[in-house]
């Protein structure tokens, strides 16, 4: 009889034995989270159970639900299409990714986004691109956080823009705010301007 009962119980250990495994590696988070095309390289800790972004000496661990990593890569995609429409010549980019009160850094301080002939001329004399310039390549993000780690719809990153003229460097502040029913990152504020020429 004992023995029947050690066979019998023998296909349960295994099952148990089976879901705990599958917990396990359920629980393995997924490097693809870390935003990669923005330089940030995955690594784990040494058993494997925390994923954390990594680009030179800045780190984050992703969270359980990836929000860390991904409002990093929505950032990262938004500048992508704010500059890749600049350098397209599409004006309506402004109105989709940059918020309508935004402030802009300029050379001679802050304005407002509403300030069309300041930003305009900004855009002429700075926000000039390469012909045929590859749009991933025109900017790198890094120093990023939220501002309140109770609202994960704000953050801020370092922006450094590669342009014809200038290296460009600012501090920026970013919202997920709903546009036309999407959230989307939008710009709500540069600062610290830094132009370099090249």
């Amino acid at each position: 009889m004992a023995g029947a009962m050690k066979l019998a119980a023998a296909p349960a250990i295994a099952a148990l034995v089976l879901l705990m495994a599958s917990g396990f590696a359920a629980a393995v988070p997924d490097s693809t989270l870390c935003p990669f095309e923005l330089g940030y390289n995955p690594n784990f800790n040494a058993d494997g159970s925390a994923l954390f972004c990594t680009k030179g000496q800045e780190t984050f661990q992703v969270d359980e639900a990836g929000i860390l990593a991904r409002s990093l890569r929505g950032i990262g995609n938004s500048l992508r299409s704010l500059l890749g429409g600049i350098a397209d010549g599409d004006a309506t980019v402004f109105g989709r990714f940059v918020e309508p009160a935004a402030s802009i850094a300029l050379q001679d301080g802050p304005h407002p986004i509403s300030d069309t002939a300041a930003i305009a001329q900004f855009v002429a004399d700075v926000l000039v691109f390469p012909a045929g310039a590859d749009k991933s390549a025109l900017f790198q993000i890094s120093q990023y956080h939220f501002l309140d780690n109770n609202d994960p719809r704000v953050a801020s990153v370092h922006i450094t823009v590669y342009t014809a003229k200038y290296t460009l460097n600012a501090d920026s502040i970013w919202r997920f705010n709903l546009v036309n029913g999407a959230r989307v990152w939008q710009l709500q504020q540069t600062s610290n301007l830094v132009l370099v020429p090249v």
